[in-house]
């Protein structure tokens, strides 16, 4: 009983997580539920209202009851208030600009931010919805874990990326590093990196951002952040997975 609850929310997280409808096949590869375990658990979660379905896609997305508990607790303000420790940490030690980035229901939000207090530095975002994250290191960062079917709709959306195959193989590059690099991007003189956490369902619930003007860059400030980066995404993974 247990195990078939834990399945169900790995579902839900992944439904809602994709901001779209998705069909069972897909849910099944991105939680690793065989799919017809998956079919039952998401007929259920329909009956009970936490998910609709769609009789000609045959395909699910989130349902009313799970938008009414969502809407119970706001949880952006609970996601900058997880990544606050780690911002904080990350600013501290390099006093340049720092942000937390989440997503929910496909759009892309920043949630918490620090800006250096040097007399150069870059401006964290001015407004909390990032409608073109794929011009960012976090947004990059979050982007490389989303299914491809998310992407895809993503792509469709934004018809500034040109070359799909060329942004999809960048994308499966961070993934692999696990951290994203925009040196210069569209003349910027801005260095940024960005790298995402995970939860237990595989879904990817936050990405840390820093950047830097190019000014005051180095190889060396390159290698620490990197490794800052990669350092503290892993603490957070961990801390989401109750690890």
């Amino acid at each position: 009983m247990i195990h078939s609850v834990e399945k169900a929310f790995k579902l839900l997280n992944a439904v809602a997580a994709q901001g779209d409808w998705i069909g069972v096949r897909e849910l099944s590869r991105l939680t690793g539920i065989n799919p017809a375990t998956a079919q039952q658990l998401l007929k259920t979660l329909q009956k009970t209202g936490y998910l609709d379905f769609d009789e000609n896609s045959r395909r699910y997305k989130i349902g009313i009851a799970a938008v009414l508990l969502g809407n119970a607790v706001d949880m952006p303000d609970k996601i900058a208030e997880f990544a606050k420790p780690y911002i904080d940490e990350i600013f501290d030690e390099f006093n340049e600009t720092t942000v937390a980035l989440t997503m929910e229901r496909g759009t892309f939000l920043s949630v918490y931010w620090r800006q250096s207090t040097r007399e150069l530095s870059v401006a964290p975002p001015n407004r909390r919805i990032i409608p073109n994250p794929h011009v960012t290191a976090s947004g990059l960062a979050l982007l490389s874990c989303q299914s491809q079917e998310f992407l895809s709709n993503y792509i469709s959306n934004h018809p500034d990326i040109k070359d799909k195959n060329g942004f999809l193989s960048i994308l499966k590059d961070i993934k692999e590093k696990g951290y994203a690099e925009a040196i210069n991007l569209n003349n910027s003189g801005v260095a940024a990196y960005g790298s995402s956490s995970l939860d237990a369902s595989g879904k990817a619930v936050l990405a840390i951002g820093w950047s830097i003007p190019l000014t005051r860059f180095s190889d060396e400030i390159k290698k620490q952040i990197i490794s800052r980066m990669l350092n503290s995404a892993k603490k957070i993974t961990e801390k989401l997975k109750g690890a």
